[in-house]
């Protein structure tokens, strides 16, 4: 498991994301994990995401947000609640594909050319997300 952040805006995306990289690894994990509660998250890429024409949600049972984000970790696309059984295509330049719980993507404010990051290290993550904390309570 790895955390999730968006250095952008100092917020945590998920504290807890399974990664599924390479053409099959990991991907009877997601099948068999129809939900995803707060604080989870999925992160596909590899030969996965390049093989890709579309990211679908059908074993899912409630709907998710994703995001997609390219080789530096850089926003560029967001779709917010999407249903279970739909398909979105993967925008051009997508390199990673993040499922969150619905409305992961309001709550951090994540934002298209936001700066994403995967952190294998928590203390890392944990650091970030009290300099996020202090800087919401002292502005």
């Amino acid at each position: 498991m790895v955390m999730v952040i968006n250095a952008s805006r100092h917020s945590l995306l998920a504290g807890r994301a399974q990664r599924i990289s390479g053409p099959w690894g990991g991907l009877g994990s997601i099948l068999n994990r129809p939900e995803l509660y707060p604080g989870q998250g999925v992160i596909v890429d590899g030969d996965l995401v390049k093989a890709a024409k579309t990211v679908g949600t059908r074993f899912l049972r409630q709907p998710i947000d994703v995001i997609f984000a390219d080789r530096l970790g850089r926003v560029i696309a967001l779709e917010a609640g999407v249903k279970p059984s739909a398909h979105l295509p993967v925008p051009l330049g997508t390199t990673m594909v993040l499922k969150l719980p619905a409305g992961s993507i309001g709550m951090s404010s994540t934002a298209v050319g936001d700066q994403v990051a995967v952190v294998d290290d928590r203390e890392t993550a944990a650091e970030e997300a009290r300099e996020s904390t202090s800087v919401e309570t002292a502005g």
